[in-house]
């Protein structure tokens, strides 16, 4: 299990080598991708079910 907590007024970068997955994560990130397994939350709520209230 992955577990990532970004406080808040944190600048991020992610960085990596080719083909590493950041275009993936940032597309789950931004619900552009929606296909993938496991379980993503953005501030407790589930992103599968409530990306309208996350965005």
């Amino acid at each position: 299990m992955l577990i990532l907590h970004i406080g808040k007024g944190i600048c991020l970068g992610l960085i990596g080598p080719n083909g590493a997955g950041k275009s993936t994560v940032m597309k789950i990130l931004s619900s552009i991708h929606a296909d993938f397994e496991g379980k993503v939350s953005v501030l407790g709520l589930p992103l599968r079910t409530e990306k309208n209230k996350i965005k």
